[in-house]
């Protein structure tokens, strides 16, 4: 084991830890190749939406390889190899034996998830980085410790270790003190990006915190100008301090738009609890009253701000992504953030185009605008769907499917959902593009299965909506992960009129 890695032992249960540690090899870290394509894979793709290590300080640490830079305990690192396997290259997984990237990707979770239950590390923001990493593995509703779980107990441990009040410590760096402020704002973004998926409400509000807004300052930016080994010349990170910029400022403005999706959330939805099996759980559902019009116009000039204040830097452009003005990395960073704009933007109006109660109608001040509301909020539901097709197009198009994260399966749900109401009511000419947008956001969702598992539930319960609506689609009779081209084979047929969208759980 390399001398930077501290070799910490099982606190708990000692000799039987030990033993089921070194028969999972959670003690072992993987050879210098395939540690180092997973870093790139970190460093590339999960530092830039994630910053909450000091990575130019852990990076010296891996190149130097010697512990005299430091040293780094082996959960974290663990982590990181995990955080970094959806991104990895398939030629070292597969030469470390793991035949495709979800099977890395669970082999390496269960190593991190044995040395937490075992309690190898003492350090409590080590730990809390861990659980918030961990809150990308997602196995299925069967896994009773699952994203939901695991974002619950970094919250816990944040609160414990007090970062929502203003986490700058006694005694603390400037450097660590920045650490804290970026942690915690990762973990609210998470913790906002994981309701928004499962549908359960948010574990965090913003009103519950006095951290400020991160700026610029809470990063640091340096350029590593010896040789790193670890980076072949096209991974640029490490050296590029215009992309640390780019990157840093697209962590910042998708925290700000966590805040508006923690308020519409709060706002626009309400907590129902669902009994009707073994083990009850609570969904956010749209709200059903007068209250909804008032906050969706001041939530939709918030958004409107948000996306007019953008920078340049952050803002996902067709043109430039196809003519590769920018890096890949950059590319999938602005596509992720725009198409969580758009999911946002499809939250908010949500609420508008479901059917009311005939008395609740009635009663509102906005009885007669409603049915404008209605059709104003249709306009940029499908709006919405249609730009998030777009941005799939463009990805499929350069290559860059599994380079998103399974954060893209939630905005991808709600698109194709959109897309198959369309499917079955519009037009003709309308349902000829709709059908296409729909194949390029069930070909991204595919290019997915073989990294995520929520990808492939995903993909299923599209099946099962298409077929309760009325909405053949034949190759699906066998399976929908097999099919080649999904708009050849779409057939509208029945009414959709009576069908809602339950959410994607």
């Amino acid at each position: 084991m390399s001398t930077g890695i501290k070799q910490n032992s099982p606190r708990k249960r000692a000799p039987k830890a030990c033993i089921q540690c070194r028969r999972r090899k959670a003690l072992t870290i993987p050879d210098t190749p395939v540690r180092d394509s997973l870093l790139r894979g970190f460093v590339e793709f999960v530092y830039g939406v994630m910053p909450i290590i000091d990575i130019h300080e852990f990076l010296e640490i891996v190149q130097q390889g010697d512990g005299k830079s430091g040293q780094i305990g082996l959960l974290l690192f663990q982590a990181i190899m995990f955080a970094g396997s959806a991104f990895a290259e398939m030629k070292y997984l597969n030469a470390a034996g793991y035949q495709t990237k979800r099977a890395a990707r669970q082999a390496l979770f269960q190593k991190v998830r044995l040395l937490y239950d075992f309690d190898v590390e003492s350090s409590p923001t080590a730990r809390i980085q861990t659980t918030l990493w961990m809150t990308y593995w997602y196995n299925g509703p069967e896994d009773q410790k699952d994203l939901w779980y695991w974002v619950g107990v970094t919250v816990v441990l944040s609160s414990i270790s007090g970062l929502h009040h203003r986490p700058e410590r006694r005694g603390a760096t400037k450097a660590e003190n920045r650490l804290n402020r970026r942690l915690w704002w990762c973990i609210f973004m998470r913790d906002q990006q994981i309701a928004l998926g499962i549908r359960h409400p948010a574990q965090m509000r913003i009103e519950d915190h006095n951290v400020p807004v991160l700026t610029l300052g809470d990063f640091d930016f340096k350029a590593i100008t010896h040789d790193m080994g670890v980076f072949p010349p096209e991974c640029t990170f490490s050296r590029d301090l215009n992309q640390q910029l780019q990157l840093a400022t697209m962590c910042i403005e998708q925290c700000r738009l966590s805040v508006c999706l923690n308020k519409i959330l709060d706002w626009v939805y309400r907590v129902s609890r669902v009994v009707d099996t073994p083990n009850s759980y609570s969904i956010l559902v749209p709200k059903n009253d007068n209250e909804v019009c008032v906050q969706t116009n001041r939530y939709k000039l918030e958004l409107e701000q948000w996306i007019c204040n953008l920078p340049h830097v952050c803002n996902y452009d067709s043109f430039s992504a196809l003519e590769q003005h920018d890096s890949p990395v950059i590319v999938v960073h602005k596509a992720s953030l725009k198409m969580m704009y758009l999911t946002t933007v499809a939250v908010l109006h949500r609420p508008h185009i479901l059917p009311f109660s005939p008395w609740s109608i009635v009663t509102s001040p906005f009885f007669n605008l409603w049915e404008d509301i209605q059709t104003a909020s249709r306009t940029w539901i499908c709006w919405t769907a249609s730009e998030i097709s777009g941005i799939g197009r463009d990805l499929l198009e350069l290559g860059l499917m599994q380079s998103l994260s399974a954060t893209s399966v939630t905005v991808l749900i709600p698109a194709m959902i959109i897309h198959l109401t369309s499917i079955k009511s519009a037009s003709k000419g309308f349902v000829r593009r709709s059908t296409r947008e729909f194949s390029d956001c069930a070909l991204l969702l595919r290019a997915l299965v073989d990294v995520y598992k929520s990808a492939e539930l995903a993909l299923n319960f599209i099946k099962d909506t298409a077929q309760a609506a009325g909405i053949r689609l034949n190759p699906l009779g066998r399976s929908l992960l097999s099919m080649e081209n999904i708009s050849a084979y779409i057939e509208p047929a029945g009414d959709l009129s009576g069908y809602q969208d339950h959410g994607d759980r």
